[in-house]
């Protein structure tokens, strides 16, 4: 089985997942997200098997667990068929800030440049911790990329742990692709906030770059207005 160390990495680097949640099929090696639209769609569905769609599947059997849909007197068949399809997933750990945190000090610690290690340590100090941390690195480049690297190092050492906790990563798993740098849309993930002609109320979206498994889906009487925190 080969794992999508892409979509793990993202997922373990996400710290902004309140409306939606990662899933790794380990069956498959694949990322899933469960958010608002495959959400929207389940609540439509008597049975999960009312699809083709597995995301839809997925956020169908999350709901029911969440005692968010299902029909009581069904709930013996639901729960069977829960049972069966959850067997196949684990839901990926949320990122925590603190160890995010964490790894910039650690970051800002292996600086030579004594000017720009003084610059970070100043801008991990308070809050908005994070937003001056890039600020800072944007206006150097070469130590920009070295955070990159330095970071998605660490993510992979986290990622494989993880797998190997839950009894995922073993010989005959392999890595499908490496970790994304945070220059590769191929599964950078992008804010883009949507807003409704009929309501004219705002929600969050995910858009993934050049993902065919996670292509944005647009709804009727909806328009893309901007992108915020594009890297």
């Amino acid at each position: 089985m080969e794992i999508d160390y892409a979509g793990l990495t993202t997922a373990f680097q996400d710290a902004n997942t309140s409306d939606y949640s990662y899933w790794l099929n380990t069956q498959t090696g694949d990322v899933l997200i469960v958010d608002d639209w495959s959400e929207g769609e389940a609540r439509q569905l008597a049975s999960p098997y009312d699809t083709d769609n597995l995301t839809i599947r997925l956020a169908w059997c999350v709901l029911w667990q969440d005692g968010e849909i299902g029909v009581e007197e069904q709930e013996e068949e639901d729960e069977r068929i829960v049972d069966a399809l959850m067997e196949s997933f684990i839901q990926v750990p949320q990122a925590d800030t603190r160890e995010g945190y964490n790894l910039m000090v650690d970051f800002a610690a292996t600086v030579r440049d004594p000017h720009l290690r003084e610059l970070l340590e100043v801008a991990l100090d308070g809050r908005g911790a994070f937003r001056r941390f890039r600020d800072v690195l944007a206006r150097y480049p070469d130590e920009r990329e070295r955070w990159f690297e330095f970071r998605d190092n660490q993510t992979r050492r986290q990622i494989d742990a993880w797998l190997e906790a839950v009894g995922v990563l073993g010989g005959s798993k392999r890595a499908r692709n490496p970790p994304p740098r945070a220059s590769d849309n191929s599964w950078a993930m992008r804010k883009v906030r949507i807003l409704s002609s009929s309501s004219r109320s705002s929600t969050w979206a995910r858009l993934s770059i050049a993902s065919a498994r996670s292509k944005a889906r647009m709804k009727p009487g909806r328009r893309w207005i901007k992108c915020v925190d594009c890297p």
